[in-house]
């Protein structure tokens, strides 16, 4: 699961979109580790970036395209951000078959489509402020992710926007199961650019 955040992460930050967009998170987190038991959480995300990371297949058959998508309050460096990392593992057979279908979302390796939620502003974890704390990274179990919008550049290149809502999701921690928890809802729109992202120094 921390894999996966990585890979994501490393993308999107050689190559994310500018951040602008809309959307909401909110719901319920539980971390004894943090001292952390906010029954109203509320992500407020304000920068949000999309990135084609992956081309698979026979170049004479059908490409399937992965897509990441980060959807963060801030565009500092997710170790120091809170934000969700949603992994499309092909655009290309969403946009072709499940827009506006509530897609189930799991653990599995083989789902369509995977989640992360990273806390690590509200969960200060690296130096200079409480460092002893493990990062709260948490992987999605359950609940359904609904794509209304998809950025799949082999079918349509001029078609963007990239919107969904996803309900009553479920995370865990998958080392520490039952302990650190999150049940979330929330939507994102935003459209697809290929540009330089935020930079933390000049």
């Amino acid at each position: 699961m921390r894999a996966l955040l990585g890979i994501g992460i490393a993308t999107l930050l050689a190559s994310c979109s500018v951040g602008q967009g809309t959307g909401e998170l909110v719901g319920s987190v539980v971390d004894p580790l943090c001292e952390l038991d906010e029954p109203a959480y509320s992500l407020r995300p304000t920068f949000f970036s999309a990135d084609v990371i992956e081309d698979r297949g026979d170049p004479d058959d059908d490409i399937a395209r992965r897509l990441s998508l980060r959807i963060q309050r801030g565009s500092f460096r997710e170790g120091e951000s809170d934000g969700l990392v949603v992994l499309v593992q092909d655009a290309n057979e969403l946009q072709r078959t499940s827009l506006g279908v509530p897609i189930p979302l799991t653990a599995l390796a083989e789902a369509p489509v995977k989640m992360t939620l990273y806390l690590n502003e509200t969960c200060d974890s690296g130096f200079p402020r409480e460092f002893w704390r493990i990062p709260l990274i948490l992987q999605a179990y359950s609940g359904t992710i609904t794509f209304d919008a998809i950025y799949a550049p082999d079918i349509d290149s001029t078609q963007t926007e990239i919107s969904a809502t996803f309900t009553d999701v479920v995370f865990d921690d998958p080392e520490r199961p039952g302990e650190r928890t999150a049940r979330v809802s929330g939507s994102f729109t935003f459209f697809y650019q290929r540009g330089r992202p935020a930079q933390t120094f000049p």
